[in-house]
């Protein structure tokens, strides 16, 4: 990340065009063991408002472009990593959040620091499945690790394609976690992880792009994409697809927000529709936010202008932390009820 925030579209683009000829690259604007006294709560969704008191006032660093998941099993998120503030390096610590509290989890053994790691939970299997991931912080070299999160550490599992960046989000037509990104050349693909190895999907894909971003749209069943900066025309998108666990297809949606990338997005299950926030558009920053409700993009109040925020689905709400504006990185958390956003 460089000083200057004001306009960085143009500088995103080259990033992108240097993705599509090298093979990888990063939407720069638009992403061990652990205390063996935690111990997993009943399955439930907690309140995602600020407990009297919390074991420790500590919370993540400010960052942009972190990844995050939720466990419903433990009532909490893990996130990892993301683009410091101010030095830009890759950070690689680990974070749980249980209504309204954060805690730094000791990690002896875990991804090496890195920004935009693709991240979902695995309720089959119960964990986390994290892939890939910015490994360098100056140069655009991506990772093909593969990594599980069971509640309390880190293992690895089967390294998987060599793709830039990528999106993960399980689909429960199929069990499986699916992946979409690019390969070398800016060749979009779409791939499936079962729980051991990978499975490359032979389907017409969507156009290949960074600084996209997607989510489970629970009231069609499918998994929603949006977005980001096409890799081939090198311009801003805005185009929605869904994946229904064997096919691509795009949607025309009467409305739609405007071309952006480094967005959050999150399915928000209790309202059985998606949530995308802020972004990154032509002009800056943008604050607004948007539901996806089956059929078309509906405009929400935003939660102030940022970027490169990361947004996760905690059942009774979407949780909202950090990113980026034109003066700084953040490290403020929100939450949504699917009306109003309160600090957490």
């Amino acid at each position: 990340m460089g000083d200057s925030r004001a306009s960085r579209t143009p500088a995103l683009i080259a990033l992108a065009l240097l993705l599509l000829t090298a093979g990888c690259g990063r939407s720069t604007v638009g992403g061990g063991a652990g205390s063996s006294e935690r111990t997993a709560s009943p399955s439930h969704s907690p309140s995602p408002s600020q407990p009297l008191a919390c074991a420790s006032l500590e919370r993540p660093s400010a960052r942009a472009n972190a990844s995050m998941a939720y466990m419903p099993t433990l009532g909490e998120a893990v996130m990892f990593g993301g683009w410091s503030d101010p030095a830009s390096s890759l950070l690689g610590d680990t974070w749980t959040w249980r209504a309204g509290c954060w805690d730094r989890v000791p990690a002896s053994t875990s991804p090496s620091p890195r920004v935009a790691m693709a991240m979902a939970y695995d309720p089959v299997r119960n964990v986390v499945v994290a892939f890939g991931g910015r490994i360098d912080p100056s140069l655009p070299q991506y990772s093909s690790e593969t990594w599980l999160w069971d509640g309390h550490s880190w293992s690895k599992a089967s390294k998987g394609p060599a793709l830039s960046e990528s999106w993960a989000v399980f689909d429960p037509n199929v069990q499986r976690t699916v992946v979409y990104g690019s390969a070398s050349g800016g060749i979009p693909q779409t791939w499936t992880w079962d729980g051991a190895q990978w499975h490359q999907a032979d389907v017409s894909n969507p156009p290949a792009r960074s600084g996209a971003g997607m989510a489970f749209d629970s009231s069609s069943g499918t998994l929603l994409l949006f977005g980001g900066i096409g890799l081939q025309t090198m311009t801003l998108l805005n185009d929605t697809w869904a994946w229904n666990g064997s096919a691509w297809a795009k949607l025309n949606p009467s409305h739609s927000p405007s071309p952006r990338q480094a967005f959050g997005i999150a399915s928000f299950s209790a309202q059985r529709e998606v949530v995308l926030i802020g972004g990154n558009s032509q002009h800056g920053f943008v604050n607004d936010a948007w539901r996806w409700i089956g059929s078309d993009w509906v405009q929400a109040p935003g939660v102030g202008a940022r970027g490169d925020a990361v947004a996760v689905d905690i059942g009774s709400a979407v949780l909202l932390f950090g990113g980026e504006d034109t003066n700084s990185y953040k490290n403020d958390s929100f939450v949504w009820n699917g009306s109003t956003w309160a600090a957490s």
